[in-house]
């Protein structure tokens, strides 16, 4: 698949936003940016793939779960090693490494590793959109993650409207929505050069707006803004996006999401701008190392690397 830096600097903006938010009270809703932006990505990618590729569902689960699962035992490994006590027993660690994190997250508990819930909600997804794919036929693929996208928008609206907040953001299913709107995307022909060159830059700017508001926003509105934003970015280019920053921290984006929360809560009564400063540095550092270590020689088999270091469109999670 064609290599789009600006989708490799829309993953580095959603990490940046995330960090933020873990670390600082700057930007009220800057998670929950970051996060569609991530799933409404991950979801077009993971589609393309599902749809272009013969693989059987067995095979392409297990290319995902190759791409996960290396650094998030290594990083489980470290947080067990690190943090587990008493008061907070090596179950936690064991159950984010089997994606076990999303239905406890939305219970409102937090631990060093609440942050996998996300990783919860994606395998959930990965398995849906490899059914889903297997016919190979973009029309019912469309239908069926559309049918996905409605009830997760329906479920988290009665969850949410009933109180039920925490359980509305986390649960895997009821987070879902975007993800397969992404992957919709996947089957829609590209946005007309014309329309997509401001069609990007409106939806970032609105998302950007919704990052420093204290409003909340239902996550279907998010979720829908995030499609149009990855829509735009893969018709026509941006140079904001294509910045050598931007994707220099989107192709080590997954390793800097996952180490960075542990760190957070280290210094989680530290003063805003040091804790965000030294969180993430050294989340960008360790990133750098376990991507060369950890996530480049378990990603793919031996002959499908030099392929997959050019695309950063495998780079999915």
């Amino acid at each position: 698949m064609k290599f789009i830096p600006e989708l490799e600097g829309l993953r580095g903006l959603a990490v940046a936003l995330v960090v933020i938010l873990h670390t600082t009270p700057w930007l009220p809703n800057a998670g929950l940016v970051g996060v569609e932006l991530f799933f409404a990505l991950s979801g077009y990618l993971t589609a393309r793939i599902a749809l272009e590729q013969e693989l059987s569902w067995t095979d392409f689960m297990a290319r995902r779960l190759r791409r996960i699962w290396p650094l998030l035992l290594v990083v489980c490994l470290v947080c067990f090693a690190a943090f587990s006590t008493f008061e907070r027993p090596y179950w936690e660690a064991v159950g984010a490494a089997v994606f076990l994190e999303g239905p406890r997250f939305a219970t409102g508990a937090i631990t060093y590793i609440s942050h996998t819930w996300t990783l919860t909600v994606e395998i959930l997804c990965y398995a849906i959109i490899g059914l889903l794919a297997l016919g190979r036929d973009r029309l019912q693929f469309a239908i069926g993650a559309l049918v996905c996208a409605v009830f997760s928008v329906v479920l988290w609206s009665m969850l949410d409207t009933s109180g039920m907040h925490k359980a509305a953001y986390g649960l895997p299913i009821s987070r879902a929505s975007t993800i397969f709107l992404g992957a919709i995307l996947a089957c829609l022909p590209p946005l007309k050069r014309s329309v997509a060159q401001w069609a990007a830059p409106a939806a970032l700017m609105i998302l950007g707006f919704i990052a420093i508001g204290t409003t909340a926003i239902p996550v279907a509105v998010v979720g829908l803004l995030a499609m149009v934003a990855v829509a735009g970015l893969v018709a026509a280019p941006m140079a904001l996006m294509r910045a050598p920053g931007l994707t220099a921290l989107g192709r080590i984006s997954f390793g800097v999401y996952l180490w960075h929360f542990p760190i957070a809560m280290i210094l989680v009564d530290a003063p805003a701008v040091a804790s965000f400063t030294i969180t993430s540095l050294v989340s960008i550092l360790l990133a750098r190392l376990t991507y060369q270590t950890i996530e480049m020689p378990f990603r793919s088999p031996r002959s499908d690397r030099a392929g997959l270091r050019r695309s950063a469109e495998f780079n999915v999670g």
